[in-house]
């Protein structure tokens, strides 16, 4: 028996599923021999959307994983530079006096935000 790949497999069940006529079979990458290659071309179908879809689940979850790790090292590098930029030349204990305006905050915020995603 020949071994379809998911592609041709879904591009098989397209021309299968268009297909008005015995005849058009022998058109058909399955066509082998005067017989379907693909009796079970529903299952295999079915087989194809299932892996499709475990694949597509596989990678929404590596991409919520990152996601989650780039929003945590954004915090991280952002706390860094607002601590950098209130304690220039503070003890520590001493109160501070010149805390960050919205505007600065907004600045180091955009220019974190450029130097995180302008890496290589």
């Amino acid at each position: 028996m020949t071994k379809f790949t998911d592609e041709q497999i879904i591009n098989i069940f397209k021309h299968c599923d268009k297909s008005d006529c015995i005849d058009d079979c022998r058109n058909c990458a399955a066509h082998q021999d005067g017989e379907c290659a693909i009796p079970d071309l529903g299952a295999q179908v079915v087989q194809v959307i299932n892996r499709k879809k475990a694949e597509n689940e596989r990678l929404l979850q590596k991409l919520q994983q990152a996601k989650s790790e780039a929003i945590k090292e954004f915090a991280e590098k952002l706390k860094e530079k607002v601590k950098m930029y209130n304690s220039e030349g503070v003890e520590e204990g001493d109160l501070i006096d010149d805390l960050l305006t919205v505007g600065e905050t907004v600045e180091i915020i955009d220019n974190l935000a450029k130097e995180m995603t302008e890496k290589e």
